[in-house]
């Protein structure tokens, strides 16, 4: 809603706000403008939040250190995810997470990073989808187990469309690695459709760390 707000200075004249300021046009309309666009920014500065800006937080012994004993059968890929943001949060009744849904409406991302790093400047709910073949190096396995390095921000994991995890690991969980069991779904040779909730309050998010397909040796 637009703002009719106004200032009286000192001297008794009517002061109007800026054209295009949150008083002039409603806050919600100056924030959805800034950081909730539907696509990557075009109107945002070229620097954007990345992890890659902070070393402190690389962590390559992350896997071996949460599941030792395990053996990694693959790296999911970083690149080749869909990306959408859920302002009205009607992914789950929209059924975003199940297979052969139509993408038109989504945008490419990257993981391993923040959203922010593709240019998706956003707080609220997004979705990312992944199509991916499962190795045939999981044949045999009893157990397997999609491995989440880190994902900033509260989550729900789907396989197929079915939810198969949501990791209740709090505001400080943002660093935290969690395990997905997977064995019922992934068939070595099929394609599965991994969906991921993200819902952020606060900075940048996602899924900003590898996720791996691992099996106890």
């Amino acid at each position: 809603m637009r703002s009719t707000a106004t200032t009286i200075a000192a001297s008794g004249i009517e002061i109007l706000p800026a054209r295009g300021s949150p008083e002039d046009i409603g806050y919600q309309a100056a924030y959805d403008m800034v950081v909730n666009q539907d696509g990557p920014t075009t109107h945002r500065p070229s620097s954007r939040k990345s992890v890659r800006e902070h070393p402190e937080l690389h962590d390559p012994d992350v896997f071996t250190r949460r599941w030792p004993g395990h053996e990694p059968i693959a790296t999911l890929p970083r690149t080749g995810w869909k990306f959408r943001k859920d302002r009205e949060r009607k992914g789950e009744q929209a059924r975003w997470a199940r297979p052969g849904l139509d993408l038109s409406e989504w945008h490419d991302v990257a993981i391993e990073d923040w959203w922010d790093a593709s240019g998706f400047h956003h707080i609220g709910t997004a979705w990312y989808r992944l199509e991916w073949e499962v190795p045939q190096a999981a044949a045999g396995r009893t157990r397997l187990v999609l491995a989440f390095g880190a994902v900033d921000g509260d989550c729900a994991v789907y396989l197929d469309g079915t939810l198969a995890g949501a990791p209740d690991h709090g505001f400080e969980g943002w660093q935290e690695p969690f395990e997905i069991d997977a064995a019922p779904v992934l068939v070595p040779g099929n394609t599965v459709t991994i969906a991921v909730k993200v819902e952020n309050y606060t900075g940048p998010a996602g899924i900003w760390r590898p996720v791996q397909l691992l099996a106890p040796a």
